[in-house]
């Protein structure tokens, strides 16, 4: 069983102060264009804090979870409520598309919501 890792960053819109905030990078699998996206691995930084314009991730993973071949990176910044979106946090407004073929750094762009 082979572990699969996703090296990357998150960019924020200019330098912004996080207090007890938490990052979240999903991969998901977005094969059926009319279906909702499922998510084959997740990470999440908590309790960042200060002055931040990237934010640094590893997503790593079982392959098994690999079925098909089209999947997408997105990333979410909570500042107040941990457990959903809400006004002031910062989530990607962008596709990033990944594969297996792509082993370096990512970079995945965030907006205010």
């Amino acid at each position: 069983m082979a572990t699969i890792t996703i090296p990357g960053s998150v960019r924020l819109p200019g330098p912004r102060r996080l207090h007890d905030a938490e990052l979240i990078v999903g991969l998901d699998d977005v094969l059926m264009l009319d279906a909702r996206a499922i998510r084959v691995a997740e990470t999440r930084i908590r309790s960042l804090d200060g002055m931040r314009e990237t934010v640094s991730f590893t997503l790593r993973f079982d392959e098994t979870k690999l079925k098909h071949s089209t999947y997408v990176l997105s990333a979410e910044i909570h500042q107040f409520a941990h457990d959903c979106l809400a006004p002031g946090d910062f989530l990607t407004t962008a596709s990033y598309p990944w594969n297996r073929d792509r082993s370096h750094d990512v970079e995945i762009t965030v907006a205010p919501l």
